[in-house]
């Protein structure tokens, strides 16, 4: 037989769940979001991951150039930009964007880095000091919507769940 208080015992533990599941989760993603701009050589494991495929640094031309020496050719602003966005930067007409693409023949894409992602590898490439410790504000959506979604369900399942309880008699 089911009570009112068994019942109301179980929403509440229900919803207890819950927040501690969105509390998990959020401390989850705000470590996450400072170790990938904070933690010592996350930019060489950021060059290392998506720039190592077409670039070297000082291992010869592959799919693109050698970035060997990059940041004494080319302005910080100008790896910025490039770096951010390479089609704006060729669409622009840049001679050196049409210059690379003229000697490699393949595009670079765009990443889709943040900012302090693009510090980070221009700091690894020997320019400018690499970005301070902050969290990046692309994972705070992320962050609010898990929330969001943890709350929805959690609404769902108290508004809707019923507990099924069995009794020996």
């Amino acid at each position: 037989m089911t009570t009112g208080w068994s019942m109301a015992r179980g929403h509440v533990g229900a919803w207890r769940g819950t927040v501690l599941l969105s509390v998990m989760l959020a401390l989850a993603a705000a470590v996450t979001a400072r170790a990938q701009v904070s933690e010592p050589g996350a930019s060489r494991q950021l060059f290392d991951t998506v720039c190592v495929a077409c670039h070297t640094i000082g291992g010869g031309a592959r799919i693109g150039p050698d970035l060997a020496g990059v940041t004494e050719r080319r302005s910080a602003e100008w790896l910025r930009s490039f770096i951010r966005d390479p089609q704006q930067m060729r669409d622009s007409g840049d001679p050196v964007a049409a210059a690379n693409l003229a000697q490699f023949g393949v595009p670079m894409p765009n990443l889709g880095l943040s900012e302090a992602q693009v510090e980070g590898l221009i700091g690894h490439l020997g320019g400018a000091a690499p970005a301070a410790a902050v969290r990046p504000r692309q994972f705070l959506p992320t962050l609010a919507l898990a929330v969001l979604a943890a709350a929805g369900i959690t609404l769902i399942a108290l508004l809707f769940g019923r507990k099924h309880t069995e009794t020996g008699a």
